[in-house]
């Protein structure tokens, strides 16, 4: 059950109360959205200028609860970037939200070569390689 992940571990449950601290709004999105064929989820400031961290569920990455919780950690890591520097980081927004992924997945943080790991692999993608370093 998710809100069973969610209250089991202190990663996720970190990530959910600082967006809810912070006015995000979390959205599962069951829709076939265009976002889903490559994202598993999304945060940004919508027209109406509130917080939103959508959540695909399209998206095979979604698939499981952890996959869910996966994405809501992540998505955390922009928004919490995002009321911190009014950006969600670039590259290393990237980097530092897949880092937190990583926590939540192990209960510990990344070592070094794991770290170089997760910036190799995220540069992989071409939209992340077009993205400011910062």
């Amino acid at each position: 059950m998710l809100s069973d992940e969610l209250m089991g571990n202190p990663v996720a449950y970190r990530s959910m109360r600082q967006m809810q601290e912070q006015g995000v709004r979390l959205r599962l999105i069951y829709d076939d959205v265009a976002e889903a064929a490559t994202d598993s989820g999304l945060f940004r400031i919508g027209d109406d200028g509130l917080a939103y961290a959508d959540i695909f569920m399209r998206n095979g990455d979604n698939a499981t609860i952890g996959g869910v919780m996966d994405s809501i950690v992540h998505e955390a890591s922009h928004a919490q970037r995002w009321f911190r520097t009014g950006g969600t980081g670039g590259q290393v927004g990237e980097y530092l939200a897949r880092a937190r992924e990583q926590l939540y997945r192990t209960g510990k943080r990344p070592t070094r070569s794991q770290r170089a790991d997760i910036w190799r692999e995220m540069l992989r993608h071409p939209e992340y390689r077009r993205l400011p370093r910062r």
